[in-house]
């Protein structure tokens, strides 16, 4: 069978993150190992995770000190054992049926990146997300992530030659999907079936202040700007959500052009 290494990184999410494992290790698909980066937890993580590690040999436990989660994914990545490669999240769940859902599509077929709709589920309502089928993912991802981390799977030699960007707090998984729009041989498919919930709580990484939030879209317009460029509703769209503060400034960062490194 094929192995997938499935990498969850955690920090202080011992009240939730049970269910999260149990997902990962319920999975239809057997031939996995989950590889825990302990991002410097201060809780009773550990006893969690050695628990259920002592009664199945799939889990590996790694520790760190505190880094942030693109820096654990990235951790889980480099020792990683698997071909192909998904990503959970502490606090949130698959369906059993996730990873025998979303191979068909990545096994031998190149650098292929396969993603799920998922619910989104807050204190006050539960979405699908996206809640059509999407023919064009790379169109659709321009303007807006479609494709959350937890509901991913991709050949492991594509992560390690894309890890995820350590600078940023927010979004790093949309700054991940458009570098890799750049290049013509990487594909997404999209699987039109819910088979992953995330939970948005106030303490989620996806939460945080609107500041914080404006400063990585601001990161990623300069950043992915040539990209962006190719489609003027998904820069007018990313320069709306930023705040930019005038079109003057717009049109400057779009007069820039050359490479994509700037802020």
């Amino acid at each position: 069978m094929t192995l997938v290494s499935v990498v969850l990184p955690t920090h202080n999410r011992a009240g939730v993150l049970e269910r999260s494992l149990n997902s990962v290790l319920h999975q239809t698909h057997y031939e996995l190992e989950l590889i825990v980066i302990d991002d410097g937890s201060a809780d009773h993580t550990h006893e969690i995770v050695q628990r259920i590690a002592s009664v199945d040999s799939r889990v590996r436990y790694i520790t760190q000190p505190n880094a942030g989660a693109p820096a654990a994914r990235n951790r889980g990545v480099s020792v990683a054992r698997g071909e192909y490669l998904a990503f959970q999240d502490s606090d949130d769940a698959w369906e059993p049926e996730f990873l025998e859902r979303l191979l068909p599509f990545v096994v031998g077929q190149g650098a292929t990146v396969a993603f799920a709709s998922h619910r989104l589920v807050t204190s006050s309502r539960a979405v699908v997300v996206p809640a059509a089928h999407q023919s064009f993912p790379r169109a659709t991802l321009r303007r807006r992530n479609i494709a959350s981390t937890q509901t991913v799977l991709m050949p492991r030699a594509l992560a390690i030659d894309t890890p995820f960007d350590e600078g940023l707090q927010r979004f790093q998984d949309w700054e991940l999907w458009l570098r890799m729009l750049r290049r013509d041989d990487i594909q997404f498919v999209h699987v039109h079936e819910p088979l992953v919930t995330l939970y948005r709580s106030a303490d989620s990484i996806s939460g945080g202040s609107a500041a914080s939030r404006d400063r990585a879209l601001h990161y990623i317009l300069c950043k992915h700007r040539t990209v962006l460029q190719t489609d003027p509703i998904a820069m007018a769209r990313l320069a709306a959500r930023a705040y930019l503060r005038s079109f003057w400034w717009l049109k400057r960062v779009v007069a820039r052009g050359g490479g994509d490194n700037g802020t």
